[in-house]
């Protein structure tokens, strides 16, 4: 027989066996995998933990596991299940219920994890064998507590653009919480902190949220603050003020050339229009001018509004004459 030429098309019977073939190959697979999903295979399924009914005036001290891994053995088909199971209900340990009548007396407290067997069992099917748990028991270390009242602290970074500053205190509200936790942590705190704050390039008031920062041995009677800082772009002001004398030497009279000098400074711009010289206190000092005899005298700015920044005294020294009385 001669072999078929170029471009000579397949036999139609030889399509046919190759789809014979895989067909009976899937069949084959398909009865093999029935057959070992029907043995039994150990597995491990993990379920979520719930804690319930924690004792009044006892805050549990120790992390307790979040959830519980189980060995177990079943069929493949019931592992190929629980695997693609999308959720599995918690498992609920009521605490309360298993100090019985020791109430708020106990420490400590140990429960077995097979204890919560028909919680698992009711999930997972009365033919499965539960033969191993991690962790193996929960244990509960108790501490009593205390209540106290606790500033809030808000941990704050500044940088302020160029020509922006402050115009006031941080404002925290509420400034206080009730935390509640065991004696030993409650007595080595001098105040709660919040999340920090870091501000860059800031050039606009703060008013924002913060939320404290969360221990999981404590509770606040708040679990979020108010924060809020005032913020103002600065311009310059420029005013003449007289220059006071103090501590003129007795039974003398002391007098400054020029008695008004100019002051230079920052403002924000809401007190702009508020600038005025009888709100800065400019003086000299004579104290110490009978002993030290200095050529000028120092301008010293003792006085001035709180929003005022950066004044600069022109000049900032004057000259003087001190003669008898």
């Amino acid at each position: 027989m001669k072999d078929p030429q170029p471009g000579t098309s397949v036999r139609p019977g030889a399509n046919k066996r190759i789809s014979i073939i895989l067909a009976c190959f899937g069949i084959a697979t398909l009865f093999w995998l029935l057959i070992a999903l029907s043995h039994d295979y150990a597995a491990t399924i993990t379920f979520p933990v719930r804690y319930i009914n924690l004792p009044d005036r006892k805050v549990v001290m120790n992390e307790l596991p979040e959830k519980v891994s189980i060995t177990l053995r079943t069929s493949g088909f019931r592992i190929l299940s629980y695997e693609f199971s999308s959720k599995r209900s918690p498992i609920e340990i009521d605490v309360a219920s298993k100090l019985g009548g020791k109430g708020g007396r106990t420490d400590a407290l140990a429960l077995a994890t097979r204890m919560f067997q028909p919680d698992f069992t009711r999930q997972l099917g009365t033919q499965v064998s539960l033969q191993a748990y991690e962790p193996d028991s929960i244990v509960f270390y108790f501490s009593d507590q205390q209540t106290v009242r606790l500033p809030v602290q808000v941990p704050l970074t500044i940088k302020l653009a160029r020509q922006f500053d402050t115009t006031g205190s941080l404002s925290i509200r509420p400034d206080s919480v009730t935390v509640t936790g065991p004696p030993s942590l409650i007595r080595h705190l001098k105040g709660i902190s919040t999340l920090p704050l870091d501000l860059r390039d800031l050039r606009s008031p703060v008013n924002t949220k913060l939320r404290l920062q969360e221990n999981r041995l404590l509770t606040f009677s708040d679990s979020v603050v108010h924060v809020r800082l005032p913020v103002e772009e600065l311009t310059e002001a420029k005013l003449e003020v007289p220059v006071r004398t103090i501590n003129t030497p007795a039974t003398y009279i002391l007098k400054t050339f020029p008695d008004k000098i100019n002051l230079r400074l920052q403002v924000p711009l809401s007190h702009y229009r508020e600038v005025q010289a009888a709100d800065f206190d400019v003086v000299v000092d004579g104290a110490r001018l009978l002993t030290d005899k200095p050529q000028r005298l120092s301008v010293k700015v003792i006085s001035a509004p709180s929003w005022a920044r950066s004044i600069l005294p022109e000049p900032g020294q004057v000259d003087y004459i001190l003669r008898k009385e």
